[in-house]
């Protein structure tokens, strides 16, 4: 990694920020048959810190992104578009200094999932990152569908 990403050595080797991320979303599914909806999703996802060289580092995601679901019975596959605002946050081993930087990077996803039972969705998605070079990561999303009815 380069550029505006930031780029964190370990024995001469680059190393992950994160292994792991955890977060929550909010995801807007707007049927427009019974094949086809519309997604529109927010919601923050957090990367806990590494110890690397004396420096901790932490990292956090804010996406916003639209797509289109196309479902089967209860299978769907969804990709997306959007961005996200990417920031890290560097505390040195001292404990008084940090650093901090964000960026906005054009976001795009694709993930496929099951609809399980009325209100659970269960899903698996790639997303990359991409601002002058790329980053991304798998993730497994557990959900729980809020039912919002209007009469």
């Amino acid at each position: 990694m380069h550029g505006d990403w930031p780029t964190y050595y370990e024995n001469g080797n680059s190393t992950k920020l994160s292994k792991f991320g955890l977060g929550a979303t909010l995801k807007y599914v707007y049927n427009i048959n019974d094949v086809m909806a519309s997604t529109f999703q927010t919601g923050y996802i957090s990367f806990p810190g590494k110890r690397l060289a004396g420096i901790k580092i932490n990292g956090g995601q804010l996406p916003l992104k639209a797509g289109i679901r196309f479902k089967a019975r209860s299978v769907y596959i969804e990709p997306q578009l959007g961005i996200s605002s990417f920031h890290s946050k560097i505390v040195y081993s001292d404990g008084g200094n940090s650093q901090s930087q964000s960026i906005t990077a054009f976001t795009y996803a694709i993930g496929i999932g099951a609809l399980a039972g009325k209100n659970f969705d269960l899903g698996f998605r790639y997303e990359g990152l991409s601002k002058d070079v790329t980053i991304g990561y798998f993730a497994l999303r557990v959900a729980y569908r809020i039912p919002l009815t209007v009469e």
